[in-house]
């Protein structure tokens, strides 16, 4: 790209890079991309909410760097690849003209921006969706074994970088059924998916956590907002001064094979987050990938066709300077404007108030990891019925602390008894100071003979089994923390009621990795439901309670 480039292209996009490089160094992380660099410091096959090369490419950066741009030297160098790669597919112009417009296309793209230096899943997501379409192409136009095999290596790699590749993959065979007619995609198949095997058998060693997770954790109870706020933010994600021009570009029959995956890939995502949208937020990001086969149309159609460019470059110019502005605005010290990139403020304050002391979160993945970030200091989770899981519920790092004194951080609407309320800079927690703390996330409940029906009002006595894996053994009644059983009953996507449990005997303790056989009695509540969900839980007093068993779907009579 750089051989044939012009001057005034090689100084637009050094430009470029160099912003990104100046902003990795001086923004502070975003919570996310300091609980993925949570996963760097422990490589595995797989995490709880994505597959791992963002923890590789963490991990590649901060050997060779430290601090946040290490964390987002990854990122950065694979912008520079999407960006060639991009090149690539417009079949590498030589004219300045055509040099100078194709950068002010991918300029114009917010998500090119954003991806170009955060590190998140999304910037090798953007990196190998590019490199998919351009494998694609080579496969369609000569499948010779280089082109089967490399195309076999990027489809793994898309999955290997976060799931929506299996939609980019699927669309793509959609829009070009006869590739099913082509031995050889068979064999491309088969060769990524043997090298995606290792990730899926870290799934199935973990029992499946993400896909419970995507597939059904992220269901909440449909607003409208949630649909508007999608629509929207396409509009605004991909400019609103562009976005007339995008349509007319996807308006007209697509001219080959690579354009008609194109259109089934930018349908196919709108269309399946639109229907995402009506079971939960969707995020902004979750379409990031339509602005590669975007720059590619807008390119073709306006500069490569006979339609006239002129205000597409003009508003292409408008989007880019927008953005720039804007992310220059971002580097100004405005402490009083909230935005990702200023959130660990508070970080430094709290350190120096508990002075090195084992600090446990309550319900957040994301304070917990950029604490341990800018605090040098490994910091913990709990998490309760009302958040959700996380990869720190798939460590065992907590176990550390167990009969220590640590201090439990809270939300501010968390008050238990000896809560004390703590304020730094733009961040309020509620402090307590927890004394031979027992450590119990991971104890499990198993109710052995699960009843198809119930009747409201009933007693209910169930055969459960306790299940300690921990190497140490927990006290259920240590000082005034006597820990409680219940129920939690919940509807499809809300918390109904909690029931008290209570056990046929007395239960002081269970030793290291044993298990106890229990009788648990509870009384079922009056409820106006044909079928609920019941979970056992356990209340570590003065922790709120934490699902220790499946939710048992049951009918109600």
């Amino acid at each position: 790209m750089l051989r044939t480039a012009n001057r005034l292209f090689l100084f637009g996009f050094l430009f470029w890079l160099g912003f990104n490089v100046i902003q990795a160094i001086f923004l502070h992380l975003d919570p996310d991309e300091a609980y993925y660099w949570m996963y760097a410091q422990q490589l595995d096959w797989g995490y709880f909410d994505h597959p791992p090369i963002i923890a590789l490419l963490i991990k590649f950066g901060s050997v060779f760097i430290p601090g946040s741009l290490g964390v987002r030297l990854g990122a950065i160098l694979l912008f520079v690849g999407t960006l060639y790669l991009l090149w690539c597919l417009v079949d590498k112009p030589k004219e300045k003209r055509s040099q100078h417009h194709f950068l002010l296309l991918a300029a114009a793209m917010p998500f090119l921006h954003v991806y170009g230096f955060v590190s998140t899943p999304d910037s090798p997501l953007l990196f190998f969706t590019a490199l998919f379409f351009l494998a694609y192409r080579n496969f369609i136009t000569d499948p010779s074994w280089r082109n089967t095999f490399g195309l076999g290596l990027v489809m793994a790699a898309l999955l290997y970088s976060k799931y929506h590749g299996v939609l980019l993959i699927f669309f793509t065979l959609l829009s070009n059924w006869r590739l099913l007619l082509q031995p050889r995609f068979y064999v491309a198949s088969l060769f990524g998916a043997l090298l995606y095997f290792p990730h899926l058998y870290w799934q199935y060693v973990h029992d499946f956590p993400t896909f419970r997770y995507h597939l059904a954790g992220r269901n909440d109870t449909y607003e409208l907002k949630y649909t508007y706020n999608y629509l929207s933010n396409q509009l605004f994600l991909f400019s609103p001064f562009l976005f007339p021009f995008i349509v007319r570009a996807i308006s007209i029959k697509p001219q080959d094979l690579l354009e008609r995956a194109f259109y089934f890939v930018i349908a196919g995502f709108w269309l399946f987050f639109l229907y995402s949208s009506f079971k939960g937020n969707v995020e902004p990001q979750w379409t990031a990938v339509l602005c590669i086969p975007f720059v590619i149309l807008l390119y073709r159609r306006y500069l490569l066709g006979n339609w006239k460019e002129s205000w597409l470059i003009r508003m292409a110019v408008t989007t880019t300077v927008i953005l720039f502005s804007v992310r220059l605005f971002f580097l100004l010290p405005l402490p009083q404007i909230l935005t990702h990139f200023n959130q660990a403020a508070w970080v430094p304050e709290l350190a120096a108030e508990l002075k090195e002391e084992p600090i446990v979160f309550i319900d957040s993945y994301r304070d917990p990891s950029i604490y341990s970030f800018y605090a040098g200091q490994r910091a913990y989770t709990y998490t309760d019925i009302f958040y959700r899981l996380n990869q720190f519920d798939l460590w065992d790092h907590e176990s550390r602390l167990h009969d220590q004194d640590v201090y439990l951080i809270g939300p501010a609407d968390w008050s238990p008894p000896d809560g004390q309320s703590w304020e730094g800079t733009r961040k309020r927690f509620t402090l307590v100071k927890s004394e031979k703390f027992q450590v119990t996330n991971k104890l499990r409940m198993e109710w052995l003979e699960v009843p198809e029906y119930v009747q409201q009002g009933d007693t209910i006595i169930a055969k459960t089994r306790l299940i300690n894996p921990y190497h140490h053994a927990i006290n259920f009644q240590q000082g005034d923390n006597t820990m409680r059983f219940s129920i939690q009953l919940d509807g499809e996507t809300e918390h109904l009621q909690q029931v008290d449990v209570e056990l046929q005997s007395a239960l002081l303790n269970i030793k290291a990795q044993d298990t106890l056989d229990l009788v648990a009695t509870f009384v079922v509540p009056k409820l106006e439901l044909e079928e609920v969900k019941m979970s056992f839980c356990l209340e570590n007093q003065p922790l709120r309670p934490a699902y220790i068993s499946p939710k048992y779907l049951i009918k109600i009579r």
